[in-house]
């Protein structure tokens, strides 16, 4: 009797699951075409990039640990921008995603965190087997994949609408020695609002 149930219960399992994964896509689709339409509603406060990623690496690192994947963030401390958190949450989410469903195990990330004049840079490059040629010319484009992603192709497209609607910009590229490089770049936080940021951190 046990294992009937087992035998029936996994179909719903998978349909759960696939579900899921639909509705996950269909939020994403809404989310890109939305910032492409500049329509994304952006809540924005000063966000702290370095303590943002940090969190996010401490959620995601025994996720890598388990699939082989170590993951490693450089920052030389507080980085503030103005932008909408949960969209940069989930802008960062969708850079690890993609480093988890395409590294082989035996793979590494590195990210590094900078603040340049006006703008913050953040640039995560992995020694995994880089963006495939083909695709490499529309990354950023809604439903473009490589043939052997098993992603729906809008993890980057998501990534780009988010970055755009911050007016920032990011690249992607082939590293020479193989693996894959993206630099995004978002603008710094007005003075006065990093000085009042710091005021309430201390």
């Amino acid at each position: 009797l046990a294992a009937r149930d087992a035998d029936q219960a996994e179909p719903i399992v998978s349909a759960i699951d696939e579900l899921d994964r639909l509705t996950d896509f269909l939020n994403k689709s809404l989310d890109v075409a939305e910032a492409k339409a500049d329509a994304l509603r952006l809540h924005r406060n000063v966000i702290d990039l370095d303590e943002l990623l940090r969190a996010m690496v401490d959620l995601y690192e025994p996720s890598m640990n388990d699939g082989g994947i170590g993951i490693r963030l450089h920052s030389a401390g507080p980085v503030h921008i103005v932008g909408d958190e949960g969209l940069i949450h989930r802008m960062v989410a969708n850079l690890f995603d993609n480093e988890l469903k395409h590294l082989p195990s035996g793979c590494s990330v590195h990210l590094d965190l900078q603040q340049d004049d006006n703008v913050a840079r953040l640039v995560l490059q992995d020694d995994g087997p880089g963006f495939d040629p083909e695709v490499r010319a529309q990354l950023f484009t809604k439903a473009v994949k490589g043939k052997h992603s098993a992603g729906h192709g809008l993890g980057l497209a998501f990534v780009d609408a988010v970055v755009r609607a911050h007016a920032g910009a990011v690249t992607a590229e082939n590293n020479d020695s193989g693996g894959a490089k993206l630099v995004l770049t978002l603008p710094l936080a007005p003075r006065e609002s990093r000085q009042h940021q710091a005021a309430h951190s201390g």
